[in-house]
Formats: structure tokens, sequence, C-alpha cells
């Protein structure tokens, strides 16, 4: 698709350092186009109910934003290169999963086959970077017959277990989308390792990478955290393979609770550290997955004929004919995991839960309280929400459990 002057007016924004999510929605929703935000006076602009400083610095902003504008030619012509395209959150093909989350990005940025993000239903697959020869059998296999059953596997394209996914699915014939912290050209495409196989989604027709940033924009810490909300909720359920304790896919795991999705987990050895965080979930009320049916029973399929055995096996992936007529607009099915509760709270989750009582705390203040890192706090809730002990009111508001 070729790029709209709306578009290329949103895209001067999103690269102009201080012009966040929450300014940018508030902007949109008083003047109804980017190309109107971007010709209106200073006077008018302070207008909006912005609070504090920032009433006085947006006039600021949009106007570094149109000084360092290239002209709208040579944005089309960089996006036509790498053959991205622009989807705002009104358009017709924005993922209507993504846009029903509070926290939905303005637009997202897709290079590949457009058609994959109509394709439902939709599995996210993540673990660890350091996965075992087990974990990376279940996860290429879990892949494979969910692609062979026509279901779209999501990943984050990094190094591991997510790779792995995505290899899985391509060879299963299937649909992958992989959800990237960074720009998606050529130059930012990261890791580095998983250059050729991002390339292979986007130019074999088994799929497209994707994310919420414009061309050019390097992958920075705070981006991933960012960029897992968006493979939760794109997602009728996410699968946790492998994971540490005190992993970062345990994010996604939340995330995906938050946004009322299931949550699944890989059971491993308890004396392997790479399973603790998925033995844990699933202690605490994730749905276990032994095979692929255990996912494939709790998704909105029709009908399928497809190699159910277990994953703890290797023979090869049965690829039958699968009648799957369902369209994005299928009814979506949503059974919330059992809750299994857990009286029993070890030293960090007492910690946390004293914090907390009917009265909603927010996370930030949680951590400040207890003193705990920011990944302790996160993985803990996590869990502790799957168990039932908290609940998430919203934003990340946490109260006991009644």
């Amino acid at each position: 698709m070729t790029l709209t002057t709306e578009q290329a007016y949103l895209i001067a924004f999103l690269n102009t350092d201080g012009l966040g999510r929450g300014a940018l929605e508030k902007l949109y929703e008083h003047f109804g186009s980017w190309e109107t935000v971007a010709n209106t006076s200073e006077s008018d602009l302070r207008k909006i109910s912005f609070t504090g400083k920032f009433k006085d610095k947006i006039g600021g902003l949009i106007r570094e934003a149109m000084r360092d504008m290239p002209q709208i030619d040579e944005t089309r012509e960089l996006y036509d290169r790498y053959n991205v395209t622009v989807i705002m959150r009104s358009d017709e093909l924005f993922p209507p999963m993504l846009a029903q989350i509070a926290d939905a990005p303005i637009a997202i940025f897709v290079r590949g086959n457009l058609s994959a993000l109509e394709q439902t239903p939709v599995v996210t697959i993540v673990g660890s970077r350091n996965f075992t020869q087990y974990g990376k059998q279940a996860a290429y296999s879990l892949a494979n017959k969910l692609a062979t059953a026509s279901v779209t596997v999501i990943s984050g394209l990094a190094l591991g277990i997510d790779a792995i996914a995505h290899r899985g699915a391509l060879d299963g014939g299937g649909i992958t989308i992989g959800v990237l912290g960074s720009g998606i050209d050529d130059d930012n495409i990261s890791p580095r390792e998983n250059f050729n196989l991002a390339r292979e989604i986007c130019t074999t027709g088994g799929g497209c990478i994707l994310s919420e940033y414009p061309i050019g924009m390097v992958a920075m810490p705070f981006t991933f955290p960012a960029r897992n909300r968006i493979m939760a909720a794109m997602a009728h359920a996410t699968l946790v393979v492998e994971a540490t304790e005190k992993s970062g896919t345990l994010i996604t795991a939340k995330d995906a609770l938050e946004y009322n999705r299931d949550v699944f987990a890989i059971p491993g050895s308890v004396f392997s550290d790479q399973s603790r965080g998925a033995n844990q979930l699933i202690a605490r009320g994730a749905k276990i997955v032994t095979c692929v049916s255990d996912i494939l029973d709790e998704l909105p399929i029709i009908e399928r004929n497809i190699d159910l055995t277990p994953i703890k096996s290797s023979e090869n992936t049965k690829k039958d004919k699968v009648a799957y007529p369902l369209s994005r607009q299928a009814q979506i099915k949503k059974i919330q995991p059992k809750i299994k509760k857990q009286p029993k709270l070890n030293e960090i989750e007492t910690k946390i839960y004293n914090q907390l009582s009917g009265k909603p705390v927010q996370i930030n203040d949680i951590i400040q309280r207890t003193k705990l890192s920011t990944t302790e706090v996160i993985t803990t809730i996590t869990i502790m929400e799957i168990a039932g002990h908290i609940h998430n009111i919203g934003a990340q508001n946490y109260i006991k459990s009644l």
C-alpha cells in the first residue's frame, strides 16, 4: 500500500522524542487528523487539557516534528523500499483483538503477507533464549502441529524458543507472525542472527513481521516489554515453553492474563532451572500442555484431523488436510484458566501480599514499598494472579482476591 499523507504526518510524530502514545491520542481525538495537528497553532494546542509543564511544551514538540520531517515523497519512497505497510487503529486490517486493549498501539508497521493478520485462531509461543533440547523439541513440535491445524503462531523473533516456534510453523506450512521491539527495516531487524528467518517469513508468504515502531527505530530495553503486550493481546492464548523463575517470558504471561486470554505452559523437569517458571505457572492454575490437543480443545476450531501425539514423542508431524472455514469475524471462545488457590506464600509473595487490601495499589507503589526489583515484582505478581491470590483491576492496579 502506498503511504498516505496522513500516515506520513503520524510517522513524523512517532519519531519525535517526548510525544508519547497518550499525548498523541489526545491530540488526534481533539483535532481528528494528523495533518490538522501539524498545522495547528501553538495557542490552540495549549487549549487541550494537557497538565503541568507539558502544556507549554506541546507546541515546541509539534514544531520539532515538522522541522525534522522529511519530504512526504522521501518517506513514501523509504517505506516502499522495504514494502512496509502502515495500518492505523481505525483501519479494517488492524488486528481486532489488539484493538480491544486499552493500551493498543496507534498504528502498526507490517512487512510481509498482510492476510496473516486476518487468520484466526492465534497462539503466542514464548520461552527462554537458553533452551534445553526438550524445550526445543516441544516448541518446534507444537508450533508445527498448530500450523498444520491452521492456527497462526506468534512469537518475538528472539533467539531460542521464539525462533524455534517460527521455524516449526513455517515447516508446518502455516502462518507465523514475528513481533519486534524495533523498526522492521533491514538495518534494525534484531537479533541479527535471525535476520534471514525474518526475511523468510516476509518473502515466502508464510506470514509477516510487525512492530508499533516506525522504520529507523533501534531496539531499546523499554521496547521489549511493550512488544510483549502486543504478542499477548493478538492471540487467543499464550503458551510458555521454558522459563526460569524470574524470566521476562512471564511478563508476556502476565499481559495475557490482564487481557483475559488463556495461559498454557509446558511441564518440565523439577531439576531444570529452565522449567521453574513454567512449572510454577502450572502449579498455580495455568493449563498444562502435553500434546497439541490440549491447546486445540480451547480454541475456536470447527474441525481438525491432525497428529495429536504427545510432545514427548520424536516422530515426524503428520500433515493431514484440515477443514478450517473460520474467518476473522468468528466468535472467540474465551475459557478462563481453572485457578487452584495455594494458601501458602513464599517470602517474596508474602511481602507483596502484605501491601495489598481491598483498595487498589499500583504496581510502582508495590515495588517502592517492598524494595524488591521490578523483575521480581512483575514475575511474582504474574504467578500470584494466576493462583488467584490477587486481582488486577486494570492499569496494573492490584487488590487482594476476596
